[in-house]
């Protein structure tokens, strides 16, 4: 199979080991940063100036504090990906989490629209590499040649996510906070049924009121734009931009924390889905999740977060695809798993 490298001096050995990345000036550039420690905090003001991952279920982060930093052109790191030819099968399925999923699915139902107007549920399918590392650098290459989306990628030790995003979080240039709801899925061609879609859109109208809320609740002005479909590899999106004018005293760190989880990725309202999410027997296997939590950099050359899904994971030498889907009152099981599914697939057409 053909294999990809990002064949550039700097991303050498202390890069792969502790590493970190993601799109910034509206997807124009890659901040890359490598070296030094990755380090736990709760203390919003150690973030400033360095890369860092929210922990989903709190308000802890992943902080990277880099010992070197590098800003290329997205264009500069696609003229620097190399393909090379390997023999072996770099990935093998081992299982997936999608009973937990059903059994999950089940429990929501009977609460939803009683306490709940929505609600995400994720699955996972785990995998092994007979070469871990040539898989690794392969997943980071390929993040970059994509036509659609925004690059990221965080990893020290024997943990790290690579992915690239569809959704941004926010992003932040003079005193314009954009943001963006990115709820309803469907196959390319089926535009018009997503848009049509009462279930999606009734999914959709959640996180616009979940992000509008959020951001209102920071005394600023909220303007939201017009509901469109946004592809992304084989599947759309319904997309609908939102933004909001910063004021004194409001910093990105205040909007990062406000806003992560959304209502896409977490449910509403946020404080019951959230209760309710912890309880079910997925998180309660896998309590560490930064799945569809927020990814960001803020220095005086970006303030940016995107939400970390469309990715690989991997702890040691497995290597993980989670998916999630957003349950409301229309569900049905049967239709959200072929949505779990389709995503997964997706994430490793993309990579793979």
């Amino acid at each position: 199979m053909k294999t990809y490298t990002l064949d550039h001096p700097w991303m050498d050995k202390e890069f792969y080991t502790t590493g970190s990345y993601l799109s910034v000036d509206g997807g124009a550039s890659v901040l890359f940063c490598k070296g030094g420690e990755v380090k736990t905090s709760d203390a919003i003001h150690e973030l400033n100036d360095t890369t860092y991952v929210k922990k989903f279920f709190s308000d802890e982060y992943l902080v990277h504090v880099a010992r070197e930093k590098l800003i290329l052109s997205l264009t500069e790191v696609q003229d620097r990906i190399k393909s090379n030819w390997t023999e072996i099968d770099l990935i093998k399925t081992e299982s997936n989490q999608d009973q937990v999923f059903q059994a999950d699915f089940e429990s929501l139902k009977k609460v939803i629209s009683k306490t709940l107007s929505k609600a995400v549920l994720l699955s996972r399918e785990e995998y092994s590499s007979p070469d871990a590392e040539v898989l690794k650098k392969n997943i980071v290459a390929k993040s970059f040649l994509l036509n659609y989306g925004r690059p990221y990628g965080f990893w020290s030790g024997q943990m790290g996510i690579v992915g690239c995003t569809p959704e941004t979080l926010f992003e932040i240039e003079g005193d314009m906070i954009s943001s963006e709801a990115l709820a309803g899925t469907a196959k390319v061609g089926f535009e018009k049924e997503l848009l049509a879609s009462v279930k999606d859109r009734s999914e959709h109208e959640f996180v616009i009121q979940d992000i509008s809320e959020k951001l209102a609740s920071l005394g600023l002005d909220v303007f939201r734009g017009e509901t469109v479909t946004s592809p992304f590899a084989q599947i759309i999106h319904l997309r609908t931009p939102i933004k909001a004018h910063m004021k004194k005293g409001i910093g990105a760190l205040d909007i990062s924390l406000k806003l992560s989880p959304t209502a896409a990725l977490g449910g509403y309202p946020t404080a019951v889905a959230m209760d309710f999410l912890k309880d079910m027997n997925y998180s309660k296997t896998f309590p560490d999740r930064i799945f569809g939590s927020v990814i960001g950099n803020n220095s005086t050359h970006s303030a940016v977060g995107l939400v970390m899904i469309r990715n690989f994971q991997w702890t040691g030498k497995t290597f993980i695809i989670e998916s999630g889907v957003g349950v409301v009152e229309a569900s049905e099981m049967s239709k959200e798993l072929s949505e779990l599914k389709m995503k997964r697939e997706a994430v490793r057409n993309i990579f793979l």
